[in-house]
């Protein structure tokens, strides 16, 4: 009898790594196991859609043809395997242009071309070859579609190296290729949220006056470290570090001095264009109002020289609202929604021309800075154009938007938050002085026609119900200029009121009803 075998006694388990005592952070830990390296690849005939060679000999391999209860003698007809391999493939290389990413379509269309390009070349290859060479292409077309859905989400925190993961991932060709990506990728993830955990301390501990006075370098640097560290916990310290850091975050000089350029050009033109909607605006209908917001559309479209097919569509929105992080219910004047190019306004915000005027531009300012990033995506914005660093910003920015109600940050901060953040920072300049064009001409106006009738009061050519009309004109115009919120409108309506009337009182006349009726029309609010 041979002798009994000694039990095996299991190995005893590791115990669980803990984190180290005095650790400032977390990080995720169920998102840092490396993958194991997985075994062989399988061979293609084991996949479903595969279909296994005929064996001679196999009863079940011969067709059989019933005629007369008789069956005919075995017909030989090859299988055509490698065009049930290429069928597997195409639907594969569909299924990647499929999944909801704007670099899906990309990779597929690439795929697609090496597989054409592979497919010219057939009758170049003897059978082995051609075999052998559509099975490698399968193999790395599922790999690759295995690993896309990891590589996007890196994509996500790393914005800046796109072409550089994205060709990483089409050099894969077989499982091993793919596990080594998945490990690199890993580790510069869980590195990532250690050099975040760094960036956050010393955000939470600096003063407004002291992230003011870094370079805008190393402000970009910490940004871009921040987005790339999602594996940091908690993760409301990384976001409020983000939204704080974006208070001090300028828009690159460079970048500021062409940008100021393009909107003196957009501004003097609306000036010219405009001028005649402003001042008769109360008057318009609202399909008037919106053809002339579609005329300011195209006019910054133009001088921003955004071709036709960037151009955004207008709508107009009753009671346009979004519901904030913390739950509130924010009325809006306007929003810019990219996935379908368009701007929409909230219906009571065209009832003023200044307001409608400012959210207009200030909603297309957002198509612009999108535009942007798709030229510096594909490679039309390179390192040496005046763009190239805030199109940079821009792109890290969309992926961090910092939406505001977060509570991240006290009120007021995250108030800073939102507007200093580099695309609302940009957009809020335009419109603001979009909305500020008119009103400074308006003022000027209305203040110089005041200057003239006190002038003309106090002479000696004034009869006693002149300088008393004129008194009432007076006090009209400094109420107007006195309020915070007077439109232009309201202000060239004063103008455009009360000037003729002024202008004729050489030959006095009684005012006219209409005249009378338009005073009234004057709104301080």
């Amino acid at each position: 009898m041979g002798k009994t075998p000694p039990e095996k006694t299991p190995p005893e388990k590791a115990p669980p790594e803990r984190t180290p005592p005095g650790k400032r952070f977390a990080i995720d830990e169920g998102a840092t196991k490396i993958p194991a390296v997985p075994p062989k690849p399988v061979a293609a005939a084991k996949r479903p859609w595969f279909p296994a060679r005929p064996v001679a000999g196999d009863p079940a391999a011969r067709p059989l043809n019933l005629t007369r209860g008789a069956q005919n003698a075995p017909i030989t007809q090859p299988v055509d395997v490698t065009s049930a391999v290429v069928t597997g493939t195409q639907q594969d290389i569909r299924d990647i242009g499929a999944i909801r990413s704007s670099h899906a379509p990309g990779v597929a269309n690439a795929l697609t071309n090496e597989l054409t390009a592979l497919q010219n070349n057939r009758r170049t290859m003897t059978d082995a070859e051609w075999e052998a060479a559509v099975q490698a292409f399968s193999t790395k077309v599922n790999e690759i579609k295995g690993l896309f859905p990891e590589v996007r989400t890196f994509i996500n925190d790393r914005p800046l190296q796109r072409a550089k993961l994205l060709a990483m991932l089409m050099n894969v060709t077989d499982p091993f290729g793919a596990a080594r990506v998945r490990q690199k990728l890993q580790e510069l993830r869980v590195r990532a949220a250690e050099e975040s955990g760094d960036i956050v301390t010393e955000i939470e501990g600096a003063t407004k006056a002291e992230l003011d006075n870094l370079e805008f370098d190393e402000k970009v640097r910490m940004l871009n470290t921040l987005r790339a560290g999602s594996l940091y916990r908690p993760e409301t310290r990384r976001k409020a570090a983000i939204a704080k850091l974006y208070i001090s975050l300028p828009l690159d000089t460079t970048f500021a001095t062409r940008d100021r350029e393009l909107r003196d050009r957009v501004l003097a033109r609306l000036r010219t264009e405009l001028h005649t909607e402003n001042r008769n605006w109360t008057k318009m209908t609202p399909a008037q109002r919106i053809a002339a917001l579609k005329r300011v559309i195209e006019i910054q479209c133009d001088e921003m020289g955004l071709p036709a097919g960037e151009r955004p569509a207008l709508r107009i929105i009753p009671n346009l609202t979004s519901k904030m992080p913390d739950g509130t219910v924010a009325k809006l004047s306007g929003r810019y929604v990219h996935g379908t190019r368009t701007i929409e306004v909230s219906d009571d915000s065209i009832n003023k021309f200044d307001k409608s005027l400012e959210t207009v531009i200030h909603e297309n300012t957002h198509n612009y800075q999108h535009w942007l990033v798709k030229q510096l995506e594909d490679g039309t914005i390179g390192p040496n154009d005046p763009s190239y660093v805030q199109a940079r910003l821009f792109l890290v920015n969309l992926g961090a938007y910092h939406q505001g109600y977060t509570k991240l940050l006290p009120p007021a901060d995250d108030v800073a938050a939102y507007v200093g953040q580099p695309v609302e920072r940009h957009a809020w300049k335009a419109g603001v002085e979009a909305r500020r064009l008119f009103r400074r001409d308006a003022r000027l106006q209305a203040t110089e026609l005041a200057n003239q009738m006190r002038a003309f009061s106090a002479g000696d050519q004034a009869t006693a119900a002149q300088q008393t009309q004129l008194a009432a004109f007076c006090q009209i115009i400094d109420r107007l200029l006195q309020e915070p919120n007077v439109t232009s409108t309201q202000l060239f309506m004063a103008v455009d009121v009360i000037g003729p009337q002024y202008r004729a009182m050489s030959a006095p006349r009684h005012v006219a009803d209409q005249d009378d009726v338009e005073l009234t029309r004057l709104q301080l609010t």
